[in-house]
Order: structure tokens, then C-alpha cells, then sequence
């Protein structure tokens, strides 16, 4: 809970199973101790099944209970997560257990790598398109190098990607140790593959791991590492969706795209009449589009709340914000107000 501008934690309550339903009742039964549940505009969580279920999820549960709508507002870090897990199958395919062989056996190797000798990304390997997204991503690498990380694994994968792309000046450029490899830890993933290209030749890997490690870097040093770290920026989210999708949708390796495409499609909760809101706070809309965004609060809500998009927005721009707001959107708006006064 968030209580004049102070998070609080109001207990860790315990629930026998972890179905939609017991995990529904125990966050009420906590709400009730306190006497709050009137004051629940909200709900933050994971996309697992148990709580986005628009039938059995834990979500569905307390907004009916409530009695009144509020916002879904879904961990982005965790839709994120599920899009490279999606485009790491995609180019490896299944792995089978909870390791992946691959980065295991990179741990094992790597007290005998000469962390001195790394291969960045060649020329050869960007097209067009890619080759001004490389340029423009190792200035963003660079700016977000500046400011501060929550945790040291996300610095690392900027700065690999950084490295990746040839845009490291440093004298000398040192590694961390490969960590934990299993796949709940969707960091190893990013780091390994970035890593694995970065010391291909000091390592014997197969011609479709070679590749899958080279799309696999690619992939997250172009598009996905600048999404991740601007997934915390809650009232950007709209429109980064957007520029994900569209950065998606000219992504020269189709397999890859198409993956990470239908992995985020179904999660589209950010389009959705009321958390499209966020977007009249974002800095980057110009003015005149928010005032386009205004006059479709008088939109009429549709008869069902949807929570999120079943297709992409249309069309795949900016302006395609305007079309999600209905009056439905005034209840992110009037909540913002509440919680500011």
C-alpha cells in the first residue's frame, strides 16, 4: 500500500494453496484488519494465470468483492520477462529441465577465458535500419550508464550491451563472474547470451547455438535491455508499449520478432481505457495530442471493462492513444487526484 508518498507493508499473509481465489481472500482479510479495503484504487502484481484470471485470477476476486473497478496495473518487468523467455525458445527452442546446458557449461569454462580478448558486434552483422539503431543505442547506453540502478545486474546488462555494441571507450573493460543460470532467472538469459557472443572464439558451442547466441544479443542490445530499463517508469508505459511494438514491427529477424510480438500481445493491460491515462502525465506526448486524448473522455465506456487488449493498438503510433481513451480512463484520473489531496 502507498500512504502519503510512503509505501507500507501491511502483512505477509499465509495461504494454503496458491490459487486465484485463496490469494484473493487472504489480501482482503488484510484489508479488512486495517480498515482499508474502502481505499483500494489499485492492484500491482506479477501476470501469472492465478492473478490475471478474468475468471478465477485473484484480481477478479477482489475487484468483485470491492464492488467497484480499479486499475490493473501489471508488473512490466515480469511481461518482460516472459518476452525474452519467449524469443529465447524461439531461436533454442526447448531446453528440458530447469538449466540451461549451454550457460552451465559457460560457467564451468569460465576461469580459462581471457577476460582481455572480447569480439564485439561486426559491421556485417546490421542492416540499414539496424546499424542507425545501433547507433542510437549505444548513446542511450551511455546516458543510462549515468544514472543509478536498483540492482547491480541491471547495470551489468547495459553495460554489456554497451561493450556489445563497440561503444565502450574504457581501457579496459572487466566482467563479472556468469551467476545463478536457472531459468526463473530471466538476468541470465540476457547476460550469458551477451557474454557467450562476447567470448565466442574462447568457447566450443554448436552452429545453432552460435547463432541463437548472436540473435539472442541482438535482440536484447537493440530493443529489449532500453524496455527493460525503462519498464519502472509507470506513467511512460503507454507510449514505450507502443515504440515496442513498433520497434517490433521493423525487426529485420521475423522469428524473433514474431515471438516477442505474440508473447507481448497478451499482455496488452497498458492500453487499456483506464491505465492509458498515465499517458496525460508523460512528457514526450505533445501538447497537442493530449488534447486530442481530452476530448475522448467523453468517449462512452464500452459495456465491458476490458483489462487489455486482445490486438495491438491501432494505428501503430502515438495517435493510437487517443483511440484507447473513453471516459472509463476518468477513474486513473480521479485516483491520481485523490491520492494527491
Amino acid at each position: 500500500m502507498i500512504s502519503s508518498g510512503e509505501e507500507m507493508l501491511l502483512g505477509v499473509p499465509k495461504i494454503g494453496r496458491g490459487t486465484g481465489k485463496e490469494q484473493a481472500e487472504a489480501c482482503l482479510a488484510t484489508l479488512d484488519q486495517c480498515s482499508l479495503r474502502q481505499n483500494v484504487v489499485g492492484l500491482v502484481f506479477d501476470t501469472t494465470a492465478s492473478n490475471t484470471g478474468l475468471k478465477n485470477g485473484a484480481c477478479t476476486f477482489i475487484e468483485q468483492s470491492l464492488g467497484d473497478e480499479v486499475a490493473w496495473v501489471a508488473c512490466r518487468h515480469h511481461i518482460l520477462e516472459l518476452v525474452l523467455a519467449s524469443v529465447f525458445h524461439a531461436l533454442f527452442g526447448p531446453t528440458g529441465g530447469s538449466d540451461v546446458s549451454l550457460f552451465k557449461t559457460f560457467q564451468k569454462a569460465w576461469s580459462f577465458v581471457d577476460q582481455t580478448k572480447f569480439h564485439v558486434a561486426c559491421n556485417d552483422m546490421f542492416d540499414a535500419y539496424t546499424s542507425v539503431v545501433e547507433s542510437q543505442m549505444v548513446n542511450y547506453y551511455t546516458t543510462a550508464l549515468s544514472e543509478s540502478h536498483p540492482r547491480e545486474g541491471y547495470k551489468e546488462l547495459i553495460q554489456l550491451c554497451l561493450i556489445f555494441l563497440g561503444g565502450s571507450k574504457a581501457p579496459a573493460v572487466s566482467f563479472r563472474s556468469p551467476g545463478a543460470f536457472h531459468q526463473v532467472r530471466w538476468m541470465a538469459k540476457a547476460v550469458y547470451c551477451l557474454k557467450l557472443y562476447l567470448f565466442h572464439d574462447q568457447f566450443t558451442v554448436t552452429t545453432k547455438e552460435r547463432k541463437g547466441v548472436t540473435e539472442m544479443a541482438l535482440f536484447i542490445s537493440l530493443v529489449y535491455t532500453r524496455f527493460w530499463h525503462e519498464a519502472p517508469r509507470g506513467i511512460s508505459t503507454p507510449l514505450s508499449d507502443v515504440q515496442l511494438l513498433e520497434a517490433l514491427d521493423k525487426y529485420p529477424n521475423r522469428v524473433v520478432a514474431k515471438a516477442a510480438s505474440e508473447s507481448f500481445g497478451r499482455h496488452l493491460l497498458y492500453f487499456s481505457a483506464i491505465l492509458v491515462g498515465f499517458s496525460f502525465f508523460d512528457d514526450r506526448i505533445e501538447t497537442e495530442l493530449k488534447a486530442q486524448m481530452v476530448s475522448s473522455l467523453k468517449t462512452p465506456a464500452s459495456d465491458s471493462a476490458l483489462k487489455r487488449l486482445e490486438n495491438p493498438p491501432s494505428p501503430l503510433s502515438s495517435t493510437c492513444l487517443v483511440h484507447c481513451v473513453s471516459q472509463r480512463t476518468s477513474v486513473i484520473l480521479m485516483s491520481c487526484v485523490e491520492m494527491v489531496s
